[in-house]
């Protein structure tokens, strides 16, 4: 500890802990005198108090029991503030809704088993005046923003909601004594091309490509089709597009993003079979200038296997497309 040049110690220190220290040291330093009495009174009842906040603070967030909790805003006066496990913003917890978490599951929705999808069954029951349909599950620590649904006859629901981070997951998977359900490269091999319909197409024209997917592997591939092209455009298709050749701009997306779902088919690839599918790439750009386009296609894919296991996948390639004078 740091000393003024009359004797009198530095009260100012770099973090908490040392703030501790201080409080400790501090009586070795006190004189008799009446001055440094009244300093050593108003100082240690400060020390005292900060600590009592504290500890009142810490004991709040830990002794805040499991259960689905009705959330407000961060500016609300009331509840209690923990981090969302999704954007890891704060949000305040305010009436416990139901003790009851159901029956959980708890399954990753990306490959590198970074975010999740938690499900409670029949959690409840809720209490009779419940009104709000924004709630959170509260899960050792664990704060999930989720969807409740129709409260049924015994005043139970089902809540759905997403997180991140494994560890996150760990914890749920603790609390509830079951394993959370991982993703798992599945070994599917493929060659995919791109090839353009047309040695060259006329502007403004529209400008067809075709995907072709082979499955060079040892194991199936399972996925769906479709789903996404109940609009302008199909986007499980997705493409970036640079002029001349790859040393020019960007060229930018003008096309329709907006869909809603569509039919989509199940696809079974088998060993050595192939897929193909076509589509119109003017539906994302217009090629207004002559001259040659670099095209990076992608076709999103998400695989299935019998025992439920999913993983996601981008069928990726490029091409030349040339533009007519």
């Amino acid at each position: 500890m740091q000393s003024l040049p009359d004797g009198e110690p530095s009260m100012q220190p770099n973090c908490y802990a040392e703030r501790l220290t201080v409080t400790v040291q501090w009586q070795e330093y006190i004189t008799a005198t009446d001055c440094w009495q009244s300093r050593r009174k108003t100082f240690m009842k400060i020390t005292i108090t900060l600590l009592a906040l504290l500890v009142a603070c810490s004991a709040t967030a830990a002794e805040l029991p499991n259960g689905i909790y009705s959330v407000d805003s961060n500016d609300s006066d009331s509840g209690n503030t923990v981090t969302r496990a999704d954007s890891q913003e704060p949000i305040k917890l305010q009436k416990l809704l139901a003790s009851g978490l159901g029956t959980p599951s708890l399954i990753s929705t990306s490959n590198d088993n970074e975010s999740f999808r938690l499900t409670l069954s029949k959690a409840g029951p809720f209490r009779q005046d419940i009104k709000s349909t924004h709630q959170a599950a509260y899960i050792d620590g664990v704060c999930v923003i989720g969807t409740g649904q129709v409260l049924d006859n015994q005043q139970r629901s089902t809540l759905v909601g997403y997180f991140n981070s494994i560890d996150n997951a760990n914890k749920v998977a603790k609390a509830f004594s079951i394993k959370p359900k991982l993703r798992q490269h599945p070994g599917h091999k493929v060659i995919v091309k791109w090839t353009p319909q047309k040695p060259s197409f006329n502007p403004n024209d529209p400008i067809e490509l075709t995907l072709t997917v082979m499955n060079v592997g040892k194991v199936d591939i399972n996925f769906i089709a479709g789903g996404s092209q109940r609009g302008a455009r199909d986007n499980q298709f997705a493409f970036i597009a640079h002029s001349d050749y790859r040393n020019g701009k960007a060229v930018p997306d003008t096309g329709d993003p907006v869909n809603f779902g569509g039919i989509g088919s199940f696809v079974n690839l088998k060993p050595n079979e192939s897929f193909t599918k076509s589509v119109d790439v003017s539906k994302w750009f217009r090629f207004t200038e002559s001259g040659s386009y670099q095209l990076t296609c992608m076709y999103h894919i998400e695989m299935s296997s019998d025992d439920g296991d999913l993983w996601d996948d981008f069928l990726t390639g490029q091409c030349l497309v040339r533009i007519k004078k």
